[in-house]
C-alpha cells in the first residue's frame, strides 16, 4: 500500500507514521508513505499558498495554484500504480469499515489536506477523486483524518497486524459493535472476568462474545443493528433479551416479603402483613407495577420510597397511597415533569398521585408486622431507611449498598455523611440482614459499618489509590471500603463513589 500526503504540516504526519503499528509497517515494507510539503509547490519567496477568498468572509482559502503542482507531483511519484486523490472534508460521504475494506484493495492512495477555510474549488474539481468526512464536525486541518483513514485502511492489508484475524473480529464488522474484552488479572477492584472466558470451552465462549456483541449493538447503535444478519440463534437470543427488558423477576426472601427485580435496573421490596401490604420503592414503570403486585397479594398496599431519584418513584403511578421524606418531594417532583414520563403517562390514562410525608420515628402496622422509618441523609437529602421490625431486616434504599453514589449534587459532605451514620448505627442492633435497592440478595448488616469505615478512610485522605469512577454526570472517584470476613454479602465489590 503506498500512501502519499500532501499537507502543510509535515511533521504531523511523519510523527505519526513512524509510531506504534504503522510505524513498524513502514519499516517492514508494508506500506510506504511519502509526505509532501504543499509549500514547495508556491512560486513566491514566501512560500504562501493562501489568499483572502473572492466574495468576502473569514479566513483565507489555499490556492489552487500550489495544490494542482503538488498533486501531480505526487501523482507521478508512483507512475506504475494507478493512484486515487482523497480530499478530507466535511462535505464528503461519512468514512465507514465498508469504505476501508474498498481503499485497502486501491494501489496507491493520495490524500489531500486542506487548512484555513479550505482549498479553491477549482483545483478539487480538477484533481480529487474523492470527498471523505469523518463525521457532522469541523477540525481546523485534514491531517488528523487523513491519518485516521490511514490507520483504519492500513489494519487491513495484509501482515500489518500480528494476529490477521485482529482485522476481522472487531467493531463494524458485520455490522455489530465488539463484545467487550478482558485480560488478567482475573479479579480487579472486586470484579471478576466472566466465567465462560475462563472456562476453554470455544464453542461457549463465542456464543457469549456475539451475544454481547449483538447487546451493545442494539443499545449504543441501533441504526447499525438493523444491517446486522441474524441467524435463528441470534434471534432466539434478541427476542429473550428484549422480553427480560420489560419483565419483573420475584423472589420470595422469606415469607411475605418479596424481592421484585425491573429487569435488572432496579429493586423494590413487597412486604405483606395481615390486614395490608407496603411496597418499598416503585422502580422504573418498565412494567406494570401495579399487575405484577396484584399476583402476589389482594391486600391494600401502600408505598414507601426511600428517596426520590426516578429508578425508585416511577412507578409510584400505579398506587395511590405514597410516603416520602419530605426533604426529597422537591427532587421527585422535578423527576415527575420530565417530559418523557410525563408523555409516558398521558399515554397510559394514569395520574401521578400525590406524595405524602414520612420522617424519623414514624411506625406503619402492617397487622403482625412493623415497619419503623429512620433518616440517612447523604446520598439524597431525605434519604430513609425503613427496619422490618419483627424479621430484622433494614431496608436501605441506596443509602446503604455496594455501590454508593456520594458525587451528585445536593450530597452533603463526607464528614457530614459520617455523623449521619453514626446516628443509625445503633440500627446494628436491630437488624440482622440488609435489602437495598439494587440488591438480588440480603447482605449482613455488617455492611453499615464496613461502609462507614469507607467514608472515614476519604475524610482521613487515604485515597491515593482511588481510581476515577466515569458516569452520565462527568467524572469522580471511587474508595474500595473492605467487607468483613466470614459475613454473608451479595456481592464482593464496595465502593464509595464521590467528588474531591
Amino acid at each position: 500500500m503506498n500512501y502519499t500526503v500532501l499537507t502543510l504540516f509535515t511533521d504531523m504526519i511523519k510523527n505519526c507514521m513512524s509510531t506504534s503499528i504503522m510505524g513498524r509497517a513502514v519499516e517492514s515494507g508494508l506500506i510506504a508513505c511519502d509526505v509532501v510539503d504543499i509549500r514547495d509547490f508556491a512560486e513566491n519567496k514566501h512560500n504562501r499558498v493562501d489568499d483572502y477568498p473572492y466574495g468576502g468572509g473569514a479566513g483565507m482559502v489555499m490556492e489552487p495554484g500550489p495544490v494542482y503542482r503538488a498533486c501531480e507531483y505526487a501523482k507521478a511519484l508512483h507512475p506504475d500504480k494507478k493512484s486515487k486523490i482523497i480530499y478530507l472534508s466535511p462535505i464528503g460521504k461519512p468514512f465507514t469499515q465498508e469504505k476501508a475494506k474498498e481503499l485497502s484493495r486501491e494501489e496507491s492512495l493520495i490524500f489531500l489536506c486542506g487548512h484555513y477555510e479550505g482549498i479553491d474549488e477549482r483545483v478539487l474539481e480538477f484533481e480529487v477523486d474523492e470527498y471523505i468526512s469523518l463525521g457532522d464536525f469541523v477540525l481546523t486541518g485534514g491531517e488528523l483524518p487523513a491519518l485516521a483513514v490511514m490507520d483504519a485502511v492500513a489494519r487491513l492489508v495484509p501482515g500489518v497486524l500480528n494476529n490477521d484475524e485482529s482485522a476481522g473480529d472487531e467493531s463494524f464488522e458485520g455490522n455489530t459493535l465488539e463484545y467487550p474484552q478482558y485480560t488478567r488479572p482475573e479479579e480487579f477492584m472486586g470484579k471478576r472476568v466472566p466465567d465462560v472466558l475462563l472456562s476453554g470451552h470455544h464453542a461457549n465462549i463465542a456464543r457469549y462474545r456475539r451475544e454481547k456483541s449483538l447487546i451493545r449493538t442494539m443499545d449504543r447503535r441501533p441504526d447499525l443493528f438493523e444491517k446486522v444478519e441474524l441467524d435463528k440463534k441470534d434471534k432466539k437470543f434478541i427476542k429473550e433479551y428484549n422480553e427480560s427488558k420489560h419483565k419483573m423477576f420475584v423472589k420470595e426472601m422469606i415469607t411475605g416479603v418479596y424481592l421484585m427485580d425491573e429487569a435488572h435496573g432496579a429493586t423494590g421490596y413487597l412486604v405483606v402483613g395481615e390486614d395490608r401490604a407496603c411496597l418499598i420503592d416503585t422502580m422504573c414503570a418498565a412494567t406494570n407495577l401495579g399487575e405484577e403486585v396484584r399476583k402476589l397479594t389482594d391486600k391494600p398496599v401502600f408505598v414507601i420510597n426511600t428517596h426520590g431519584h426516578p429508578d425508585h418513584i416511577y412507578g409510584n403511578v400505579y398506587f395511590e397511597e405514597i410516603y416520602i421524606h419530605p426533604d426529597d418531594i422537591p427532587m421527585a417532583e422535578e423527576f415527575y415533569n420530565d417530559p418523557l414520563y410525563v408523555e409516558g403517562v398521558k399515554k397510559a390514562g394514569a395520574i401521578v398521585p400525590p406524595f405524602k410525608t414520612t420522617k424519623a420515628g414514624d411506625t406503619f402496622d402492617l397487622g403482625g408486622r412493623t415497619l419503623e422509618i429512620y433518616e440517612l441523609p447523604g446520598h439524597t437529602p431525605g434519604g430513609i431507611l425503613v427496619l422490618l421490625k419483627e424479621e430484622r431486616i433494614l431496608f436501605t434504599g441506596d443509602s446503604i449498598n455496594h455501590h454508593l453514589w456520594m458525587m451528585l449534587d445536593g450530597c452533603p459532605a463526607m464528614e457530614e455523611f459520617v455523623k449521619a451514620l453514626d446516628n443509625v448505627m445503633f440500627l446494628e442492633e436491630k437488624a440482622d440482614r440488609i435489602l437495598h435497592g439494587h440488591a438480588q440478595d440480603f447482605d449482613d448488616i455488617s455492611l453499615m459499618r464496613c461502609l462507614r469505615q469507607g467514608a472515614v478512610e476519604i475524610c482521613e485522605g487515604k485515597i491515593e489509590n482511588d481510581p476515577p469512577y466515569h458516569w452520565f454526570g462527568g467524572v469522580a472517584r471511587q474508595h474500595p471500603f473492605k467487607l468483613e470476613a466470614g459475613k454473608e454479602y451479595a456481592q464482593i465489590e464496595s465502593v464509595i463513589c464521590y467528588n474531591l
